[in-house]
């Protein structure tokens, strides 16, 4: 084994060999490992010195410690000309960009919604803008005309809104959805009233019974035959025995010189369970809706004969006149006609 100068492993010359260099590689000679041979990258012979081609191209490269990679400096300014820009841009000097000009002044079609008479055209009463109709920058609306009668509609300071006026008695009773104007009178049943005349100068006092708290509001009689002059009607309160007591109220006259319903409008409230009489009394002798005997409700009894005869209600001479504040005594009991069938009418 030896060396050959230039060569930087042993080789094994055999004897009686000549060996022949050519470069680094030895014809015929071996190292300790191996065949002697020339260091080999890949395809490359010789030494990496020798590649120059090699040095050139790694010699443009830098390390991976190279602190350039690493530089956090702020990147250099730099500009583009708006014709290095593709497509269309506007540059930041544009004047499109900053300009203040007032919008061009421009109108559109006005389109009538609901147009009534007189209100079609622009410019006449009813034009944009006006007071008869809502206006929008591109159409408007007519409308009726403000005003109180038929076709008008009202405006907001219209004083009808505002009425402190205070509101018509209800003068209706309500059950369901049905309502009906609601008059009583003396217990009765279902048979007919039928005209009858009444004694002038004497009071006729009929029961009435409240079994609720109510307020009464009408009190009246339908007159069936004309008569002279007037008729006065009022409400006793009952003296606790089944008769009239107290004056409760003198409602006043109705005229009986005409026929129909004759009605005083009064405000007279009734505690609940109670016991009272209404009561007339008439100048001359007007005929007025009465009770049938055999359509009275008995509540006063009947008399110790126990026989057919109903007490109905009472009666007394009486002046005509504003009525007594307390009912007279020695009445005489109502068994037959006439039995006036005075009428009273429950508010709401």
């Amino acid at each position: 084994m030896g060396k050959i100068a230039g060569l930087d492993v042993p080789v094994t010359i055999p004897d009686g060999e000549v060996l022949a260099r050519s470069g680094n590689a030895i014809a015929g000679a071996s190292s300790p490992n191996g065949p002697a041979s020339a260091p080999a990258w890949g395809g490359i012979t010789g030494t990496l010195s020798a590649q120059t081609d090699l040095n050139s191209a790694l010699g443009g490269k830098v390390g991976t410690g190279d602190s350039r990679l690493s530089d956090a400096r702020t990147p250099t300014a730099h500009s583009h000309a708006p014709a290095d820009v593709t497509g269309t841009a506007v540059v930041t000097a544009d004047s499109r960009l900053s300009d203040s000009r007032t919008p061009t002044s421009h109108d559109n079609a006005l389109h009538t919604v609901g147009v009534t008479a007189g209100a079609s055209a622009p410019g006449d009463s009813a034009a944009e803008g006006s007071s008869a109709s809502v206006a929008r920058a591109d159409h408007r609306h007519s409308r009726e005309s403000f005003g109180t009668g038929a076709g008008t509609i009202c405006q907001g300071n219209d004083s009808r809104l505002s009425d402190t006026r205070s509101p018509d008695v209800n003068f209706y009773r309500h059950y369901g959805v049905t309502n009906y104007e609601a008059w009583y009178t003396s217990p009765r049943s279902g048979t007919a009233l039928s005209g009858t005349a009444l004694v002038a100068a004497r009071m006729y006092a009929m029961p009435f019974l409240s079994p609720k708290a109510i307020t009464l509001d009408r009190i009246g009689v339908y007159v069936s035959t004309l008569s002279t002059t007037t008729a006065r009607l009022g409400i006793y309160a009952d003296g606790g025995n089944c008769y009239p007591g107290n004056l409760l109220l003198d409602a006043g006259t109705i005229d009986v010189t005409s026929t129909g319903a004759k009605t005083i409008t009064i405000s007279q409230a009734l505690a609940v369970n109670t016991l009272c009489w209404l009561v007339i009394v008439c100048a001359a002798t007007p005929a007025i809706y009465c009770i049938p005997v055999a359509g009275v409700i008995n509540v006063l009894g009947t008399s110790n004969a126990l026989g057919t005869a109903m007490n109905c209600g009472l009666y007394v001479a009486q002046t005509y006149g504003a009525l007594p504040g307390t009912f007279p005594s020695s009445p005489t009991l109502i068994t037959a006609a006439p039995i006036p069938a005075i009428f009273v009418r429950l508010s709401a």
